[in-house]
């Protein structure tokens, strides 16, 4: 017989480690491990928050902007978690006291941190071990959450993308690729002609389309085998998140899901405008060409990150 989808509360949805470690990491200057050090403390009261269902210290702790996605998949914003915030329900818990292998890392860019982390929750015999990823932003002294997004590992989800396509999804956080292609909006749709990318393979990646003047980005998510999501933003550049984003597949080396932590990065930096959903593309020109046509005769460098 199969098991019935578990119900989890929303404060299970949501990051509540009450004993942050992380990893050693050499190099880390002094100002980087002060972060650090305050980022986790941060971290602490944020768990302790969640548990004990104090709205004002998450109100404190939580960006203005904040926004979640839970262990099914759903999203949600700060207003929303405030609202449904309750002390941890009984049986609903992380497994014993938090361990080494939670696998806590904080990586600092300046102003903004990333902290990825392993986490296991039991609701009474069902048990799902999931990864974490927090997008945190510095306010004058203080740190703030931005973005939080679980995924899950092993155990029961809401996700209706089959077992074999998020086992896919990890391989392909390994192997992810960048391409560059230069030129008008018809030399660049011709080499997309010969599509490589394998877009039904992949659940997230990201499209950037500069100008000497101009950039423009959309991240594709796909939520299920027949949808994808789309966010977008346009501004003047992207060149210094496009070298931090390339530069990130490289400080990953396939850790942590690639994709999730792009998605999270472009948030911190970016106010993504969401275009809802489509049908998931079959090709990289049936994703792209009607955002390329727009461009014309226009020189155009154009980025295709294939992340997860």
């Amino acid at each position: 017989m199969k098991r019935p989808l578990i119900m989890w509360s929303l404060v299970v949805l949501t990051n509540f480690v009450s004993v942050a470690q992380t990893k050693d990491r050499s190099g880390t200057d002094q100002k980087d491990a002060s972060a650090v050090k305050q980022i986790m403390a941060e971290n602490n009261e944020w768990a302790a928050a969640e548990r004990s269902g104090d709205k004002a210290a998450l109100d404190r702790i939580l960006a203005p902007g904040y926004s979640y996605t839970d262990l099914n998949g759903k999203t949600g914003t700060k207003s929303e978690l405030l609202a449904n915030v309750q002390p941890t329900a009984a049986g609903a818990s992380l497994a014993a006291e938090p361990k080494k292998e939670n696998n806590y890392d904080v990586r600092v860019y300046g102003n903004a941190a990333v902290v990825t982390h392993d986490a296991e929750f039991k609701n009474q015999d069902v048990t799902v071990k999931a990864r974490g990823i927090d997008v945190w932003v510095k306010h004058g002294s203080s740190w703030q959450v931005v973005a939080h997004q679980w995924t899950v590992i092993s155990g029961p989800r809401g996700e209706s993308l089959p077992q074999e396509f998020l086992k896919a999804c990890a391989k392909m956080s390994f192997q992810p690729e960048v391409h560059s292609l230069y030129g008008n909006a018809e030399v660049i749709l011709s080499k997309l002609e010969n599509d490589s990318m394998g877009l039904p393979e992949r659940r997230g990646y990201l499209l950037l389309i500069e100008t000497q003047d101009s950039a423009e980005l959309a991240f594709f998510e796909r939520v299920t085998t027949e949808e994808s999501k789309v966010y977008h933003w346009n501004g003047s550049s992207i060149a210094d998140l496009r070298e931090k984003l390339t530069n990130y597949i490289l400080a990953n080396r396939g850790i942590a899901c690639v994709g999730a932590q792009t998605k999270s990065l472009v948030r911190a930096n970016l106010q993504l405008s969401d275009l809802g959903s489509i049908p998931t593309p079959l090709s990289a020109k049936g994703a792209f060409s009607h955002m390329i046509k727009r461009y014309g005769d226009a020189y155009l460098r154009v980025t295709v990150l294939l992340l997860c």
